[in-house]
């Protein structure tokens, strides 16, 4: 259905143009337009699924493809973003109550509403104050300029991220980084967090994975003992205070 949808190709395009990198695997090549639906169809699909198999989520194209869909996929009514548990009320307690305003640093600001709009607990957008862009040059976060987008004391900014480089990039800016751990995430993270306080609790095995780029990537996305030393980890946004 959405194989000929604006987001699709413009997708699709991005990835046919995306500049290799020399002396590493290519991906399976994306059929000229001029060749049948089908073929067309089979051979983008091969080429995203290398990319996701042997480069992950943090390939360009592969990121590009998934906010492109997904946008469609929320125009559409296709889609609700699953919240956890306490999202919904901790936000409005938030809000409500303690007069915290939330920013969120996720794609665009049109597709932070409709993320927002549409979730498993109803329409949050209410919530969020607004869009903070943090990236530059499209591949790097900087936080040294946030509080003066954000009008505020780096004291008085939290930052709440599940991904360690960005708490330890966060911090170097004095912005107060917290990282929130989910079991569906990084279950090993979890268990290192409950067992930081019992004496001689030997580390958690990591898990094997597969030697490539996207292994080596997500292994830096995962926290380690010294992050939950350095950092207020927790497991629920209810338990920030």
């Amino acid at each position: 259905e959405c194989f000929n949808q604006k987001e699709f190709r413009l997708a699709v395009n991005f990835a046919k143009a995306y500049k290799p990198v020399p002396g590493k695997k290519q991906p399976p090549p994306i059929a000229d337009q001029m060749q049948p639906p089908n073929v067309q169809l089979e051979s983008i699909v091969q080429h995203f699924l290398w990319r996701l198999q042997n480069e992950g989520s943090v390939s360009a194209p592969i990121a590009y493809f998934l906010l492109n869909m997904t946008s469609w996929g929320y125009e559409r009514g296709l889609l609700v973003t699953p919240v956890y548990e306490e999202v919904a009320a901790t936000l409005k307690k938030w809000c409500e109550q303690d007069k915290i305003k939330l920013y969120v640093t996720l794609g665009s600001a049109q597709f932070l509403k409709r993320v927002f709009s549409r979730t498993s607990s109803g329409n949050l957008i209410g919530f969020i104050e607004g869009h903070m862009n943090l990236m530059v040059g499209g591949s790097r976060k900087d936080f040294t300029f946030l509080a003066n987008l954000l009008k505020q004391k780096e004291d008085d900014i939290l930052f709440i991220t599940r991904f360690p480089q960005d708490a330890r990039q966060a911090k170097a800016a004095k912005i107060n980084p917290i990282i929130i751990l989910r079991a569906d995430f990084d279950p090993r993270g979890v268990e290192l967090l409950k067992n930081k306080d019992k004496p001689g609790a030997p580390e958690p095995k990591a898990e094997a994975a597969a030697p490539s780029s996207s292994a080596e990537m997500t292994a830096e996305s995962k926290v380690t003992s010294q992050d939950i030393r350095d950092f207020q980890v927790v497991t629920r946004l209810d338990d920030i205070h």
